[in-house]
């Protein structure tokens, strides 16, 4: 009894947690504690892998809206570039933009072909770099449907730009809604085509939430580029309304 007290005595509280202690490292706790950090290790590397996994992911579907938006850019692009062909009621020689020339035999820009001045408010000038080609290019402005008469005087090509008439203008603007419902289409078209890109990755197994996510995000990149086009549109109808 009295050892056994004395030994109480010594150790009466952390006695049994070494004994605890010991006893567990002699059955393998060593190992157990080793076991224990592999898991942590294990789950860590889990962890990171579907981190990895979802950052790859989320790149693949950001690659889609941008090339979407991307495309989206050019389409509004172009479509500024044909409403510079629209006449107002001022000369611009923006309204020969489009205008392609049979230069033997290749069509090609009148730009690349002339110098293009605006003298006055109601006058364009086309000097060609080569007088040779004068007869195609008063044929090609005549025949671009810009309401256009040109003049060839043997150096340059003058064309007089007269005022637009309400009914001409009316024309015009009907002209303006086309094109921006053309660039409209165009724009609702890559919108599809993003659609089909995200289906494709979900049914390759990317996160369905996250196909949905970008989904409403290119949405309304879509809302935003339609809204650019109604105001393009917008401005261009109050320029050719002006007298």
């Amino acid at each position: 009894r009295e050892g056994t007290r004395s030994r109480h005595r010594g150790v009466p509280h952390r006695g049994p947690h070494r004994h605890h202690l010991h006893r567990h490292a002699g059955r393998g706790g060593c190992s157990a504690w080793a076991e224990g950090a592999g898991r942590g290790e294990a789950h860590a590397a889990r962890a990171a892998g579907r981190c990895i996994v979802f950052l790859a992911e989320e790149s693949e579907l950001d690659e889609v809206e941008l090339e979407t938006m991307e495309r989206m850019d050019k389409s509004l692009g172009k479509l500024g570039d044909n409403l510079k062909s629209l006449r107002t009621g001022r000369a611009s020689s923006a309204l020969l933009d489009g205008v392609q020339v049979d230069y033997y035999g290749a069509l090609t820009p009148l730009k690349s072909l002339a110098s293009i001045t605006v003298p006055d408010g109601g006058t364009i000038q086309v000097q060609p770099f080569d007088k040779g080609s004068l007869p195609e290019i008063e044929k090609a402005v005549r025949d671009a449907d810009l309401g256009l008469s040109p003049q060839n005087d043997g150096s340059i090509v003058r064309i007089n730009v007269p005022q637009l008439t309400a009914e001409r203008r009316k024309e015009m603007v009907k002209r303006l809604s086309k094109m921006a419902e053309e660039g409209k289409v165009a724009v609702r078209n890559i919108r599809r085509d993003a659609k089909k890109a995200l289906d494709k990755c979900e049914k390759d197994g990317l996160s369905e939430d996250l196909c949905k996510d970008k989904s409403e995000d290119i949405q309304k990149l879509t809302d935003e580029y339609v809204k650019k086009i109604d105001g393009l549109a917008k401005a261009k109808e109050k320029e050719i309304m002006q007298v």
